[in-house]
């Protein structure tokens, strides 16, 4: 059985980058992990990372599934649908 081709990386879009968000890096063949940037030295805070997954759903629209576990520690994580 052959494995289906990686999904090619999407580009961060400017309105997330405008939100906070800096990288987005490959963690499987159709998951990827957005970083942001963090506000303050608290890392339960949610910081930036709300508005980069608001941003992120605005721009994206239904090609990915958007996980966030709300601290900005956490990245923002894309799955292909």
């Amino acid at each position: 059985m052959t494995r289906a081709a990686a999904i090619k990386m999407p580009r961060l879009p400017a309105a997330a980058r405008k939100a906070g968000a800096t990288q987005i890096a490959r963690c499987g063949y159709r998951t990827f992990a957005v970083g942001f940037m963090q506000t303050g030295d608290d890392l339960d805070a949610p910081g930036r990372g709300q508005a980069v997954v608001d941003a992120l759903r605005a721009t994206l629209g239904d090609t990915f599934d958007i996980e966030w576990k709300g601290e900005q520690r956490y990245g923002v994580i894309l799955t292909a649908r």
